[in-house]
């Protein structure tokens, strides 16, 4: 007589409430090991804890979160990061510059400043970037996409850092002072070309004469004297 066949029974990993969905065990391809799979996407764990935290991709369930900001995260492990922030925390050096990182992911970015490393490259023009982030962007001037868009003009941007700067021209923010004066400035390289008048720096250069001038207000008065 054949062996009567077993069904599977569904089986919730620790730590998945009574309404998330099942898991089902079944037979590793390496070697009869129990894998749990996910019954929403098919993917397999050996650890039923992974598959606790690989249905949080599903769910949207962020259980870990930060005591100071308020901010949620599904794994523990990126809690720990995260507050580093607050903490002030980089435990991991760069051994060329020394300088620290929240986590080992931006120093191995950070490294490629040293190594001129550029893994990322532009399909479209052949230019090479050090971050994947970097590249996105970048393809947006081949594309014409401009996502980030101002509520104020409508006014839209490739990145939001180009839309942050751009709302203080109607918000009238001037985040960047002077420690010498006290003079703000809404850009930070405008602060920059500001302080080199304290140094008595002179940058700006009369293509004609080749005096020079600490500002390009006084050699565009200048220039007009020719």
């Amino acid at each position: 007589m054949g062996s009567a066949s077993t069904t599977q029974q569904p089986t919730t990993p620790a730590g998945i409430a009574s309404s998330a969905p099942t898991s089902q065990t079944a037979s590793s391809a390496t070697g009869g090991e129990e894998a749990h799979r996910c019954d929403m996407c098919g993917k397999t764990f050996a650890v039923p804890a992974r598959l606790t935290r690989h249905y949080r991709t599903h769910t949207g369930e962020r259980p870990f979160v930060c005591e100071v900001c308020g901010k949620s995260f599904s794994v523990k492990e990126n809690l720990s990061v995260h507050r580093r922030i607050h903490t002030k925390e980089k435990p991991y050096r760069c051994p060329h510059c020394g300088r620290g990182f929240e986590h080992s992911g931006k120093l191995h970015r950070h490294m490629r400043i040293h190594t001129g490393e550029r893994p990322h490259q532009c399909t479209d023009c052949g230019k090479t970037f050090i971050q994947s982030g970097q590249l996105v962007i970048h393809m947006r001037s081949h594309t014409g996409e401009k996502p980030y868009v101002c509520t104020v003009c409508s006014k839209g941007f490739t990145c939001s850092k180009q839309l942050k700067v751009h709302s203080r021209t109607h918000t009238g923010e001037r985040p960047y002072a002077c420690d010498v004066c006290g003079k703000t400035f809404a850009y930070n390289h405008v602060l920059k070309l500001h302080q080199m008048s304290h140094l008595g720096e002179r940058l700006y250069k009369c293509t004609i004469c080749s005096e020079t001038y600490g500002s390009k207000k006084t050699l565009e008065a200048h220039i007009k004297m020719h």
